[in-house]
């Protein structure tokens, strides 16, 4: 897993990125072994569970007053 980690950091630095901004998974938590059935969904969040990297989820809300 470590190796797998140092890879995916090397890569990072050869493309001169210091973060990436990506969709979040717009969803509720899902059932214990929900997530077999919507793993294409958000697969590309489960690489940085997997690497145990930080990612974070930043809402954002507009408030329409009527």
């Amino acid at each position: 897993m470590y190796e797998l980690k140092a890879d995916w950091i090397k890569y990072w630095k050869n493309q001169k990125l210091d973060f990436l901004v990506a969709p979040g998974f717009g969803t509720e938590a899902l059932d214990h072994g929900g997530s077999k059935d919507g793993s294409l969904i958000a697969a590309y969040a489960y690489i940085y569970s997997i690497l145990g990297m930080v990612s974070v989820a930043q809402p954002i809300a507009t408030t329409i007053a009527i």
